[in-house]
Formats: structure tokens, sequence, C-alpha cells
């Protein structure tokens, strides 16, 4: 084989090769792309995940605030039952008194009755 045979081989070998270093490229091109891609995709996830932490914290701080008022509402519920019942029986009371006495008490002063607790 002499010089110009391996010239020839050369220019074919290298010319067969080009189409494939061309795809080889394109291919590493790509995967850099996909990394940048991949790694800013797991950056905001993990800012997602930090950010689901803080709020995650304040929302149990909040729940636990919310129980207090709760149970303060349902005190108040109570309170406000003892204290309708109380009104009745002094207003049931008075009422036979006044009966009792034929004293007809100003409206603005009597009790309403309401049904709906």
């Amino acid at each position: 084989m002499n010089d110009d045979d391996l010239k020839k081989i050369q220019k074919l070998i290298k010319d067969e090769i080009r189409p494939v270093k061309e795809i080889v490229e394109v291919l590493q091109s790509k995967m850099t792309q996909q990394d940048f891609v991949q790694k800013g995709t797991a950056s905001s996830v993990r800012s997602i995940k930090e950010q689901q932490s803080v709020m995650n914290e304040k929302l149990d701080s909040h729940s636990g605030s919310l129980v207090n008022i709760e149970l303060k509402l349902d005190a108040y519920g109570d309170m406000y039952k003892i204290n309708k019942h109380n009104i009745e029986r002094l207003d049931t009371r008075t009422t036979k008194l006044e009966k009792h006495l034929n004293i007809e008490a100003p409206e603005e002063q009597k009790v309403p009755h309401f049904s709906a607790d």
C-alpha cells in the first residue's frame, strides 16, 4: 500500500466518521442543556420544599391559636346559654310578682322572648 492509498483510506474514514461526530456533538449539546434544566429544576424544587416547610410551621402555630379561639367561643356560647336561662328565670319571677301586684311594666323594660338559641 502506498501513500496515496493510505491518504484515500484516511479521507474515506474521515468522511464516514464526520456524520457520527456531528451526531455525537448534537447529543452532547442536548445533554448539556438537559443537565442545566435538571439542575435548575432541582434547585426550584428545593426552594419550594423550603418554602413549604416554613408555611407548615406557620400553619401549625395558627392551628394552635385556632384551637384556643374555638375553646373560647365554646365557653362564650356556654355562658350565653347560662345567662339566657338565668334571665328567663328572673323574668318569670318578676312577671309573676308584677301580675300579683297589678303592675304593668313599660314595654322597653320587658325581656324579649326569643325562640331561637
